[in-house]
């Protein structure tokens, strides 16, 4: 249980090698944990090893086919492989399942503004910040698709309350000066 949560904290850091020795650790002990499954397909996924993903994921499908995180997991999979159809379609699932599952909203979110549709993913990301409002992933997310709508103000709002929360990267800088050069 403790390697668990050691795994899932070093996943929420994005120390993805360490979350994946982690939780290989665990299934080693328990090759059938459907958390250390679906955390180790995760973090192999942001690592690039997208068949070691794809293989720890169809094991967790074996065992529970309808778990959300079964479903998330094969979701970004396929999102990864640019399906989005498929993605969008088990993120919707995961939803039906589990209507409080912000993965799954973050996810879908991700799918609709890398196809352009922005005004489908900011309900989501509002939808899932009412749930998480301290998700600032969720708030970056939210900034991204109000600028894609040409809502600057929003976008503004989204992207200053991530950097007041500490976070701070290049991309959220270049955001905010050109939503802030749009307004003028």
């Amino acid at each position: 249980k403790q390697q668990i949560l050691q795994a899932e904290k070093q996943l929420r850091a994005e120390n993805w090698r360490h979350a994946n020795t982690l939780y290989q650790a665990v299934l080693r002990k328990r090759p059938d944990d459907l958390r250390a499954l679906t955390g180790a397909a995760e973090a192999s996924l942001r690592m690039g090893a997208i068949l070691q993903s794809e293989q720890l994921l169809t094991k967790a499908s074996r065992h529970n086919p309808n778990d959300t995180r079964v479903l998330v997991g094969l979701g970004r999979l396929h999102a990864r492989r640019k399906q989005y159809q498929k993605a969008l379609r088990l993120f919707q699932t995961a939803l039906k399942r589990d209507p409080r599952c912000t993965s799954a909203m973050l996810e879908a979110a991700l799918v609709f503004t890398a196809v352009f549709q922005p005004q489908q993913a900011v309900p989501l990301l509002r939808r899932a910040l009412t749930i998480d409002p301290n998700n600032m992933t969720m708030k970056l997310m939210l900034g991204n698709a109000c600028q894609q709508m040409g809502w600057w103000k929003e976008a503004v709002n989204a992207y200053e309350t991530a950097r007041k929360h500490g976070y701070i990267n290049d991309r959220l800088l270049t955001n905010l000066a050109t939503v802030y050069r749009s307004l003028g």
